[in-house]
């Protein structure tokens, strides 16, 4: 390589240049004619060499694979990453080109990342993941006593428990001094609170990792992702991000991380979302998602601006679910706001939850009196709530069980010299209506309305809830509503049984000429509006095409007949092929042999695994078949993963209370997100096994570690 071309000049001497100025008179003759005739850096010409540079066209050479084994080329983006720091993104140095994917292609750049002590800790961690033998901490462990290791298994389990019964870590040298006082030896180092939380961390990254592997080991892997906002007690904004995939031929529900919004608008959400994607480490999340659940928020679900419209330009066949749990009290309160009778029902449960949360005098006389009629005292709860439904069901339910209790310790607050006016006046409403044989009447009705109503909520909270159980739940409850208005429901059932003439539990009821009438009107009146609003707010499921297709999936429901038998299910595939076709591209689909297999399928399911649940004949079907299947089952993992409730979500905010109290109210949003990992996926501290994430403690230390350290 010439120096000419980096702008450098020959020069040659004249004659006359012996006696310039500035030359050495001692041997300076002697210099200057060896500099004759050769290169001097005399000006360099910065033109040519910016230009130079601007015309050359770098490109990613094959044999860096064979020099840099941990480098990954992506020839569809034409970047290149690296695969360890990408792996462990926790241990990674997130402003390094290599970990975000650089279409710089430099020599040098790869030279100066594989020096990195940040790229050493994470190839170390990725050997230990692989093969723990052969990782230091397996050397170490073979080196080590068995009293060191001893020591180790015992603090990382003492930090397990801190972590998982929400303990502050402030906590852990107390605990440590107290295994020590009861004969444990621990040593001398390593008891602080802050190694306590370099231990959680270290945990929560094993749980991480095995994550990463579950989603994107398998090839190829589809998953759907569950999304919720919310205000923690130290005033931060988090956005929490469950993710659906496969485990064992079973769709399951797995935490993967909570992120800070800096804003809480869509651009703000779907940020968090995406950071959330790159810290578990699912990089080529655009090459699997199909699904977002939400609790239907405008900003996640705007057509225009919303989170999931923002992430179809990414994704175009994006499946957006609003969670069904959130569609099922909506469609309720849609349903039974305008009936006064309910309004004034609720408005009387209220009153009763005021009457006794607020005021210990009236509670204890509430508990004096049931000692003396010999009854259990059950104080009325509050109706209001994140669900709707059933604290409204447990609120009806208190006063229905303990009517006679209630009635009658209204009725002595009611003329008591020592209660104040509002509480009298609370007392005359409620005995009013509790001496009403229509406003009983309906509320024993409500109660079973209810008990219906919070069947169906429940299942839909369930993890494992997919579409077709969505709709056969909804039908089911659509019969019961309807079944309640020929025969009156158990509830309902006990009050006209306990119902003597106008008198209920030795309390006079004033019944009306026209009660019976205007009961049966409001009973149809309740039920009616009820199923109509919950068709309409779940008519997606018959009019969406990818979620009505769902139905293959129930194989107990499949045709007997071998002529229908032939043909089922083969517009839902054509259906499913058609909108996913970009996603299935990808991973070799053929849709003729899908076609095909989908037949081999239903033979094998029919003559074979008939008696068996769906849920057991797809995980034989995702255990044993994956290679003859390999098309439809694509199809299969699609809908098994479409998230039908984000319930988890509302679980993972009621986790993080628990652990982020007023008490912790500091704790920073990667903590939190630790102790959140081990809180929700964690096993029980009895059955915590601490070897991984000792190794890889040990392997992410920026300094030797000293376990068998003393002090003299």
């Amino acid at each position: 390589m010439s120096l000419l071309q980096f702008g450098f000049v020959r020069k040659k001497r004249n004659q006359g240049d012996d006696n310039d100025e500035g030359t050495s008179e001692k041997g300076g003759s002697s210099k200057e004619q060896r500099l004759d005739e050769s290169v001097v850096p005399e000006v360099p010409n910065l033109s040519t060499s910016s230009s130079y540079e601007s015309r050359r066209v770098r490109k990613f050479q094959a044999t860096w694979l064979r020099d840099f084994p941990w480098l990954v080329h992506e020839s569809n983006k034409n970047q290149m990453h690296c695969k360890f720091c990408v792996e462990f993104p926790a241990l990674a140095d997130k402003s390094s080109p290599l970990f975000n994917g650089t279409s710089g292609f430099r020599r040098t750049t790869l030279q100066a990342h594989s020096r990195s002590k940040k790229h050493h800790t994470c190839s170390e961690a990725y050997r230990t993941r692989e093969n723990p033998d052969a990782a230091p901490m397996g050397r170490a462990l073979r080196n080590m006593n068995s009293q060191t290791q001893e020591k180790l298994r015992k603090l990382f389990n003492t930090a397990y428990f801190i972590s998982k019964e929400n303990l502050s870590f402030a906590k852990f040298p107390e605990l440590c001094k107290l295994q020590m006082k009861n004969g444990l030896e621990l040593g001398e180092t390593y008891l602080n609170d802050h190694r306590c939380k370099e231990f959680v961390q270290a945990i929560s990254s094993v749980i991480k990792n095995d994550l990463n592997d579950q989603v994107t080991a398998r090839r190829p892997f589809f998953f759907s992702c569950m999304a919720d906002q919310a205000v923690d007690c130290g005033v931060i904004e988090e956005e929490i991000i469950f993710i659906r995939t496969l485990e064992n031929g079973l769709a399951v529900n797995k935490y993967a991380t909570i992120q800070g919004v800096e804003k809480s608008d869509a651009d703000g959400v779907l940020v968090s979302i995406v950071n959330g994607f790159k810290h578990v480490g699912i990089n080529n999340w655009r090459e699997g998602l199909v699904a977002c659940g939400s609790d239907g928020a405008s900003v996640m679900t705007g057509v225009r601006n919303g989170v999931i419209a923002k992430l179809r330009q990414e994704v175009p066949w994006l499946i957006g679910i609003h969670c069904v749990a959130h569609k099922l009290e909506l469609a309720i309160l849609d349903g039974i706001k305008d009936v006064q009778c309910f309004a004034d029902l609720t408005e009387m449960l209220k009153g009763l939850y005021k009457h006794y949360h607020y005021s210990a005098k009236a509670l204890r006389e509430l508990q004096e009196l049931a000692n003396i009629m010999a009854e259990n005292c059950n104080r009325p709860v509050n109706v209001s709530g994140s669900r709707w439904v059933p604290h409204n069901c447990r609120a009806l339910k208190v006063v229905c069980n303990k009517y006679k209790l209630i009635h009658a310790h209204m009725q002595e607050t009611a003329v008591a010299a020592n209660c104040s006016a509002t509480m009298k006046g609370r007392a005359r409403n409620v005995i009013g209506k509790l001496e009403s044989y229509k406003h009983v009447a309906f509320m024993f009705f409500m109660l079973d309305i209810l008990d219906e109503l919070q069947k169906l909520s429940l299942t839909f909270q369930k993890d494992e809830v997919a579409v077709s159980d969505v709709k056969n739940a909804l039908e089911r409850t659509r019969l019961a509503l309807n079944a309640l208005l020929a025969r009156p429901g158990t509830h309902l059932r006990k009050f006209e049984e306990s119902l003597h003439g106008n008198v209920f539990e030795t309390v006079t009821l004033n019944k009306r000429t026209n009660d019976d009438g205007e009961l049966t009107n409001l009973k149809n009146r309740v039920v009616n509006v009820t199923c109509q609003y919950l068709a309409n707010r779940f008519d997606n499921f018959e009019n969406d095409p990818v979620l009505a297709a769902a139905k293959i999936l129930e194989v107990g429901h499949w045709p007997d007949n071998r002529e229908q038998l032939a043909i089922f299910g083969e517009e839902e595939i054509n259906v499913l092929s058609d909108h996913f076709k970009q996603l299935l591209e990808k991973n070799d689909f053929n849709q003729e042999e899908a076609l095909s297999e989908w037949l081999d399928l239903k033979v094998l399911v029919k003559n074979n695994y008939d008696n068996l649940r769906k849920q057991a004949v797809w995980q034989v079907m995702f255990s044993d078949f994956t290679e003859r299947f390999c098309n439809i089952l694509m199809l299969i993992e699609i809908l098994l993963v479409l998230p039908m409730s984000t319930a988890c979500c509302e679980r993972g905010f009621s986790c993080m209370n628990r652990i982020k109290t007023q008490y912790r109210s500091r704790l920073d949003t990667s903590t939190l997100d630790s102790l959140l990992r081990i809180g929700i996926e964690g096993v029980s501290s009895t059955a915590f096994d601490p070897q991984r994430a000792i190794a890889l403690w040990w392997s992410s230390g920026e300094r030797a570690r000293r376990p068998g350290f003393t002090r003299n």
